[in-house]
């Protein structure tokens, strides 16, 4: 193996931001990227040029406005955060198209209701949601709601996070249709 064996094993546990975090893979992946970011960056890149239909309909999902590209380029992390996940745990997405997409935005969509109707704050109702990917995706939640300093506020974060629901859906959605187009050509 090139590198250090962190990059290919899950790191050691390390302390939960809150009690709401589990200590799943996921988390501890997304902890890991989160405090030593530098160490991912070059496979961030990588993963998120990997994927430009994604990224570019991120784009295409806010203004022009400067706080709507910041919110753009925190999915965007985000997106490629939960890439380098999948690819840790050695479960590698595939390309997301414009069918995985689509029907990931009904998915969400409809769940998405249940959201601004239940109480509590954004983060909680969100953790209760039923979604593909759980455990990386409330990891994900987590590390965009920790306390400190943020680029957005909260409810731009909240769309943001939203965006990236998406996008696992997508790449759910895209795993799964992969999977049958190769039963079917064989």
């Amino acid at each position: 193996m090139n590198g250090p064996t962190w990059l290919f094993t899950p790191p050691p546990r390390l302390a939960p931001t809150d009690d709401s975090v589990g200590d799943t893979p996921e988390d501890r992946w997304v902890r890991a990227i989160d405090e030593d970011e530098g160490e991912h960056r070059p496979a961030l890149t990588r993963l998120g040029r990997s994927q430009p239909e994604l990224m570019a309909w991120i784009g295409a999902q806010v203004g022009q406005e400067r706080a709507e590209r910041q919110l753009a380029g925190v999915a965007r992390y985000q997106v490629a955060v939960a890439l380098r996940v999948l690819e840790l745990l050695d479960e590698p997405a595939p390309r997301v198209g414009a069918a995985a997409l689509s029907a990931a935005e009904g998915c969400v969509s409809r769940a998405a209701e249940r959201v601004v109707d239940d109480e509590g704050t954004f983060e909680e109702r969100a953790r209760r949601l039923r979604k593909v990917r759980p455990a990386l995706l409330d990891g994900l939640l987590a590390s965009m709601f920790a306390p400190g300093p943020s680029l957005l506020d909260e409810t731009r974060t909240a769309r943001a996070w939203v965006l990236v629901w998406v996008a696992v859906e997508a790449i759910e959605l895209a795993r799964g249709q992969r999977g049958t187009n190769e039963r079917e050509s064989a």
